[in-house]
């Protein structure tokens, strides 16, 4: 599982990621996309553009940049996000420890296979992996507060994953606790 690229995460070649969408962030980073604009100190490498994304996980058509991907120039990208990984089972994923907390922001409806459809409704569920181990949070308890302040509980399955979040065209803020 990989990590997800934000906007000001370096490169192994000791530049950063200078262009993301502001359509989608994460804990308030904009989060960063195939073609987005990375810097590169070494000469020559210049105009630099992430040039990997996750195919089955998109943002307004392009691919979301993880951790590891390169860039035009041959650098690698590292994640400075440790709480948010992307795995191939579900529409995101998290790695966390019981006893946390974290807050994700979606402004555009989910391309991912799983989810709905519909263009106009935002589908979302997670998988809660261990922020050290990261194993799936199996059977855990979690609660999810919601934009308007509802909170929903659930347990994870033995994969780790929530229960599918549904909201109806509108941006929603929303922050996960784990039981700890």
């Amino acid at each position: 599982m990989r990590r997800v690229i934000r906007l000001g995460d370096p490169t192994t070649h000791g530049g950063h990621v200078v262009q993301a969408t502001e359509r989608y962030t994460m804990d308030g980073v904009p989060v960063a996309r195939m073609g987005d604009h990375c810097t590169c100190p070494i000469p020559g490498h210049a105009g630099c553009v992430i040039v990997e994304g996750d195919p089955d996980w998109t943002i307004d058509g392009k691919p979301v940049a993880l951790e590891g991907h390169l860039t035009s120039c041959g650098a690698a990208l590292i994640s400075t996000f440790g709480r948010l990984e992307r795995s191939r089972e579900s529409v995101g994923s998290m790695g966390m420890s019981q006893g946390s907390a974290v807050t994700l922001e979606r402004e555009h409806p989910a391309t991912h296979s799983e989810v709905a459809s519909d263009p106009l409704e935002y589908d979302d569920h997670y998988i809660l992996l261990c922020g050290e181990s990261h194993k799936p949070l199996a059977h855990i308890e979690y609660a999810v507060q919601r934009a308007d302040g509802t909170i929903e509980h659930g347990v994870t399955d033995e994969s780790g994953r929530t229960h599918l979040l549904v909201t109806a065209a509108e941006q929603e803020h929303i922050s996960i606790f784990v039981e700890g």
